[in-house]
Protein backbone atom coordinates (compact mmCIF):
# COMPACT_ATOMS: atom_id res chain seq x y z
CA UNK A 1 0.00 0.00 0.00
CA UNK A 2 1.33 3.42 -0.94
CA UNK A 3 0.08 6.94 -0.48
CA UNK A 4 -0.88 8.79 -3.66
CA UNK A 5 -2.16 12.32 -4.27
CA UNK A 6 -5.83 11.55 -3.66
CA UNK A 7 -5.59 8.65 -1.21
CA UNK A 8 -4.00 5.24 -1.05
CA UNK A 9 -3.11 2.73 -3.75
CA UNK A 10 -2.71 -0.97 -3.16
CA UNK A 11 -1.56 -3.98 -5.13
CA UNK A 12 -2.82 -7.35 -4.01
CA UNK A 13 -1.32 -10.60 -5.15
CA UNK A 14 -3.17 -13.83 -4.49
CA UNK A 15 -3.06 -17.47 -5.46
CA UNK A 16 -5.65 -18.07 -8.19
CA UNK A 17 -5.62 -21.77 -7.36
CA UNK A 18 -7.03 -20.95 -3.93
CA UNK A 19 -9.25 -17.91 -4.54
CA UNK A 20 -11.41 -16.68 -7.37
CA UNK A 21 -11.56 -13.04 -8.38
CA UNK A 22 -15.00 -12.40 -6.85
CA UNK A 23 -13.78 -13.52 -3.43
CA UNK A 24 -10.81 -11.16 -3.62
CA UNK A 25 -13.04 -8.27 -4.72
CA UNK A 26 -15.30 -8.91 -1.73
CA UNK A 27 -12.25 -9.00 0.56
CA UNK A 28 -11.08 -5.65 -0.85
CA UNK A 29 -14.55 -4.14 -0.41
CA UNK A 30 -14.51 -5.25 3.24
CA UNK A 31 -11.06 -3.77 3.71
CA UNK A 32 -12.17 -0.45 2.19
CA UNK A 33 -15.25 -0.30 4.41
CA UNK A 34 -13.08 -1.03 7.46
CA UNK A 35 -10.59 1.71 6.53
CA UNK A 36 -13.41 4.21 5.99
CA UNK A 37 -14.90 3.26 9.36
CA UNK A 38 -11.54 3.86 11.05
CA UNK A 39 -11.19 7.29 9.44
CA UNK A 40 -14.79 8.29 10.24
CA UNK A 41 -14.73 7.10 13.88
CA UNK A 42 -11.10 6.75 15.02
CA UNK A 43 -12.14 6.56 18.68
CA UNK A 44 -14.21 3.41 18.05
CA UNK A 45 -12.79 0.07 19.18
CA UNK A 46 -11.71 -2.08 16.26
CA UNK A 47 -14.08 -4.83 17.36
CA UNK A 48 -17.02 -2.41 16.98
CA UNK A 49 -16.24 -1.39 13.39
CA UNK A 50 -18.11 -2.88 10.47
CA UNK A 51 -16.55 -4.48 7.42
CA UNK A 52 -19.83 -5.17 5.66
CA UNK A 53 -20.97 -3.11 2.70
CA UNK A 54 -24.42 -1.49 2.75
CA UNK A 55 -25.57 -4.14 0.25
CA UNK A 56 -24.41 -6.97 2.54
CA UNK A 57 -25.99 -5.39 5.62
CA UNK A 58 -29.29 -5.05 3.78
CA UNK A 59 -29.08 -8.65 2.62
CA UNK A 60 -28.38 -10.00 6.10
CA UNK A 61 -30.74 -7.79 8.11
CA UNK A 62 -33.66 -7.53 5.69
CA UNK A 63 -33.70 -10.07 2.88
CA UNK A 64 -32.50 -13.14 4.79
CA UNK A 65 -34.79 -12.38 7.73
CA UNK A 66 -38.01 -11.95 5.76
CA UNK A 67 -39.00 -15.59 6.13
CA UNK A 68 -38.51 -15.47 9.90
CA UNK A 69 -40.55 -12.25 10.10
CA UNK A 70 -43.39 -13.77 8.05
CA UNK A 71 -43.42 -16.86 10.24
CA UNK A 72 -43.64 -14.82 13.44
CA UNK A 73 -46.34 -12.61 11.93
CA UNK A 74 -48.41 -15.62 10.84
CA UNK A 75 -48.06 -17.24 14.26
CA UNK A 76 -49.13 -14.01 15.94
CA UNK A 77 -52.17 -13.68 13.69
CA UNK A 78 -53.29 -17.29 14.16
CA UNK A 79 -53.17 -16.91 17.93
CA UNK A 80 -56.10 -14.48 17.65
CA UNK A 81 -58.15 -17.08 15.76
CA UNK A 82 -58.06 -19.74 18.47
CA UNK A 83 -61.28 -20.23 20.43
CA UNK A 84 -61.16 -18.86 23.95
Amino acid sequence: MTEVNDGLAMVLEYNTDLFDGSTILRLLEHYEVLLRSIVETPEQALSRLSMLTERELHSILIERNRSAYRTIRVLACTSYLRPR
